[in-house]
């Protein structure tokens, strides 16, 4: 992966970290279909609570950190899995990390007239693989 030379660490490493996931194909084309009815606001608030307000790094890792604590009650066959909340946080983790790659990209007044017209930003709600 190649990220901007302006890319933050913490930024690189959530990004990896969710781009290292490996979910059943079913959990993650649910999630990307949620993608349509997602609402930042309303649904960061009620998966992060208070943690919500938090920058795009943390608040993807803590995203990361929600997400695998409900993949392991899967993988362990737990009856407190809800496969309802694994695709909220699955369709969460994909629209801020699309985000966050669509800011990262984002040309600024250094690079514009390098980088030509035809070089806009990735677009944070359908492109990338997630």
């Amino acid at each position: 992966m190649i990220l901007s030379r302006f890319a933050l660490p913490e930024t690189c490493r959530a990004l990896e970290r969710f781009r290292a996931l490996r979910r059943p194909r079913l959990l993650i084309r649910a999630a990307r279909f949620g993608l349509a009815d997602y609402r930042r606001e309303r649904d960061l608030r009620r998966l992060l609570g208070e943690a919500a307000a938090r920058t795009g790094a943390s608040r993807l890792d803590r995203l990361l950190d929600l997400e695998a604590g409900i993949d392991a009650a899967r993988c362990a066959g737990l009856a407190t899995y809800r496969p309802a909340a694994h695709v909220a946080a699955l369709t969460a983790l994909m629209f801020e990390a699309r985000l966050m790659m669509a800011q990262d990209h984002r040309p600024d007044a250094t690079t514009t007239a390098a980088s030509g017209p035809d070089q806009g930003p990735a677009d944070a709600t359908g492109a990338g693989a997630a």
